[in-house]
């Protein structure tokens, strides 16, 4: 219990905590920030200023962590139920449970919304995201097939349009697999039915395509499932040009069309890899690398998905040209990022650090760089993909250090 004079005392200490964290918050100082709030927010849990603020701050730590992003989501929970009309709180929410795999509260979240604001474009999209990763395929095609047909008539919404055929797309593949070059009679290079009377994967990104013309996010989708339809086992050798041809005819009409969306830019970077287009692929990084970091934060998932997805283009098109120790300095300078510095970023560097030290003549930094993917990351590693897959992918990178040593 505290005596007359400690709360007085206790309060001032709370007075200044906010005047510290204020300043920090406007310096950029995070960790001072999130220091100074949370003293703060001890005395005043239900200061909803400060609690933006707070949950701001600990978003934007550097380098992230499990401890910040509980307590972010904490924070933006209590802001939820504070004023359940915040959509920024629902929306760093979405993007959180996103992060930690909690597909429950991000259906959850969705649904809330819903309820809230019928006509909202983005909780459609996470619900559904939501149900797929709950293994509710019917229900993530019911929510989409619903959003999309309210959005045929809506004003502005070209981009959620994009997106929902996209993951409706993706949903008819899963369902069709294997799926047949001719099913419903049709050439899987033009679209058309299944036999079961529903649309094709090709039948949704065309759709996409019609309804948003000068999309080039539309365009990269059914490039992309060009590209890898014409790879297909199953597709017959007389359509795999067809299915090339109309990728690459994709790709140059949505560079045509331009974009400042970071992760089109990423996408159509990745497209031009795989069809071994090395200028285009650099030419799309300096257009994303134009961008403005706050463009990048609001697009893509994570910043630190946004500097690993960079950088491994970027490693790519070095080694790809044999430029070993350019593809070093570009590990080196990703390794010291502060977004890399643990978790699942740093997990997928390792890899390629490994890969392009060997290679350069450093032998002890790819030494130490496979002993800490093994010893940290492995066992995260093989949680998210096939052990078998894993395994191999370690031993591959483990002979490649012992042949060097």
């Amino acid at each position: 219990r505290f005596s007359n004079a400690a709360c007085p005392a206790a309060k001032a200490r709370s007075e200044r905590a906010l005047a510290a964290g204020q300043a920090a918050f406007e310096k950029r100082d995070w960790p001072a920030a999130v220091k100074n709030f949370r003293t703060y927010l001890g005395r005043n849990p239900d200061d909803l200023d400060v609690l933006r603020k707070y949950g701001e701050s600990l978003m934007t730590v550097r380098p992230p962590s499990a401890q910040g992003t509980a307590a972010a989501i904490a924070a933006y929970r209590r802001v939820a139920e504070l004023d359940p009309r915040d959509d920024t709180a629902s929306d760093r929410l979405a993007q959180l449970y996103r992060s930690v795999r909690n597909f429950e509260e991000l259906s959850a979240v969705a649904k809330a919304r819903m309820e809230r604001d019928p006509n909202d474009r983005k909780a459609p999209v996470w619900l559904a995201e939501a149900q797929v990763r709950l293994n509710k395929p019917t229900e993530a095609r019911q929510t989409l097939e619903a959003f999309v047909q309210r959005l045929e008539s809506v004003p502005g919404a070209e981009q959620e349009y994009v997106r929902a055929c996209a993951q409706l797309s993706a949903l008819a593949e899963d369902a069709n697999a294997p799926q047949s070059t001719t099913q419903g009679g049709v050439s899987s290079v033009g679209g058309g039915e299944d036999s079961g009377g529903r649309p094709t994967p090709m039948d949704w990104l065309n759709k996409a395509v019609t309804h948003a013309p000068n999309s080039a996010e539309a365009l990269v989708y059914r490039a992309r499932f060009c590209r890898l339809r014409a790879v297909a086992p199953d597709v017959n050798e007389s359509d795999r040009p067809a299915l090339r041809a109309m990728a690459r005819r994709d790709l140059e009409a949505a560079d045509n069309l331009g974009t400042d969306n970071p992760r089109v830019r990423l996408a159509l970077a990745e497209e031009w890899l795989a069809h071994g287009e090395l200028e285009r692929v650099e030419t799309e990084l300096q257009a994303a690398d134009k961008l403005p970091r706050e463009t990048a934060e609001e697009e893509v998932f994570a910043v630190s998905d946004w500097i690993v997805s960079r950088f491994r283009l970027r490693w790519e098109v070095a080694m790809r040209r044999g430029a070993v120790e350019e593809a070093a300095a570009l590990t080196d300078e990703a390794l010291v990022s502060p977004d890399l510095q643990e978790g699942a970023y740093r997990a997928l560097t390792l890899p390629y650090a490994v890969q392009a030290y060997v290679p350069a003549g450093r032998v002890a930094d790819a030494r130490r760089c496979l002993d800490e993917y093994i010893e940290k990351y492995l066992s995260f590693v093989q949680s998210q993909q096939p052990r078998d897959g894993s395994a191999r992918a370690v031993a591959v990178l483990k002979a490649m250090v012992v042949a060097a040593e």
